[in-house]
């Protein structure tokens, strides 16, 4: 009986340690014991957790201070994304969904070319800014992603091919510097050929949809004459919204190259 108490307190100390080290923007271990101990995990334990890492994000803007905690953290939104809830009371499916959307927001404010150690979470369960963030060293993650069959991950249905072409968008950009001009190439070509699977002739619903926005808006980043051309097509499309969205790109495009002359 004692040892069994004893074991108790052990617990309650360590996730005690990890709410009071979000504190000072560090994170001990303690987070990840109810993903690790999965449908054993009481109650305690996942208020714990979620408490500590919700300090976190509150008070620490920049991320986690060291590189440990760091990757703790980047440990968490993988287990979070990749846990199998069963959702008992009625809210606690929408309680998931927030809590995933608020760590992809927290990713996309912090993530920086120091966590490149973490770089298969980010890439994984990131947004595109976070993703960007990485910078030249994730170029060939990103392209090989944006050539993938799309699907969904966590509750969130967070969509890692999506945000993939999403951040090529960015980088083709002339503002962005990191790239060579026939690699921005490259990635536009990736670009044009993903929304040539989509007929801009035919109504999209759902994931059709979606994506053909995000590649159209993707697009309008480019300053390469032959995505005006493509993005004009699309201003005929039957949505309204698509047609919208392809027309700004299209004149941002032209503007752009208006200027280089």
């Amino acid at each position: 009986m004692k040892k069994m108490v004893s074991a108790v307190w052990l617990l309650l100390l360590l996730l005690m340690a990890g709410v009071s080290n979000a504190s000072d923007c560090s994170l001990s271990r303690s987070v990840l014991l109810p993903y690790n101990h999965g449908g054993a995990a009481t109650r305690a334990e996942w208020r714990a957790s979620r408490t500590s890492i919700e300090h976190l994000m509150a008070a620490c803007p920049a991320g986690p201070v060291d590189s440990r905690s760091r990757a703790i953290f980047f440990q968490l939104v993988a287990k979070e994304f990749t846990y199998e809830y069963t959702p008992s009371q009625e809210g606690e499916s929408e309680s998931v969904t927030q809590f995933q959307h608020d760590l992809q927001r927290y990713m996309t404010s912090i993530t920086t070319e120091r966590d490149l150690p973490s770089k298969s979470a980010i890439l994984t369960y990131g947004n595109a800014e976070a993703i960007g963030a990485l910078g030249v060293a994730v170029k060939d993650d990103v392209l090989r992603m944006a050539r993938e069959q799309e699907h969904v991950v966590g509750y969130s249905r967070h969509s890692p091919q999506r945000q993939a072409l999403a951040t090529l968008g960015y980088w083709i950009d002339p503002r962005d510097s990191r790239f060579s001009a026939s690699e921005k190439r490259e990635m536009t070509s990736v670009l044009l050929a993903r929304l040539g699977d989509y007929g801009s002739a035919a109504p999209l619903v759902g994931q059709p949809y979606t994506t053909a926005s995000v590649l159209l808006k993707a697009l309008a980043h480019s300053d390469e004459p032959e995505v005006v051309s493509a993005l004009r097509t699309w201003t005929h499309s039957p949505d309204a919204s698509l047609r919208e969205v392809a027309l700004r790109g299209s004149e941002a495009v032209q503007k752009r190259l208006q200027q280089d002359r």
